[in-house]
């Protein structure tokens, strides 16, 4: 990560490297609510088998109605580091799902990048960012 955040949209200019939060609550570190396989709410994507799903914690947007608040702006989780994050997929992995879909992980894209340079293999395994306000490539190429 620069030395200033600028991953999200918000381009808070944080120095979330040295623990300072940034405009969606968090620093450097991922901090996850939920890792679990989800079942029955999107058959197209959750098959028979069902999709991990790993809730990042914090948010850029802060939606009044938002159906994961408590997730999203009060910081609800647990600090990890990235070979906890690799952990938290393969766990996953193992559980049988078809894939691995990663809830509103703008903000810790750079995590995000270091564990896939890490474990090459669990590329196929994403499918989704859950973020609406910028694509996931548009997040990398921030990078």
């Amino acid at each position: 990560m620069s030395e200033l955040c600028c991953i999200c949209p918000r381009e808070c200019n944080a120095d979330r490297k040295n623990g300072r939060y940034g405009y969606c609550g968090m620093s450097e570190n991922p901090v996850i609510a939920r890792v679990s396989k989800h079942m029955w709410e999107e058959p197209c994507i959750s098959g028979e088998k069902g999709s991990g799903t790993i809730f990042f914690s914090g948010c850029v947007m802060r939606c009044v109605f938002c159906q994961n608040y408590k997730i999203s702006a009060e910081k609800f989780g647990r600090e990890i580091s990235v070979s906890q994050l690799a952990e938290c997929y393969k766990k996953l992995e193992k559980s049988g799902v078809h894939n691995i879909n990663l809830v509103n992980p703008t903000h810790f894209v750079p995590a995000i990048i270091v564990w896939i340079f890490t474990d090459h293999h669990y590329l196929s395994y994403i499918t989704a960012e859950g973020t609406k306000k910028r694509k996931p490539s548009e997040s990398l190429r921030v990078i």
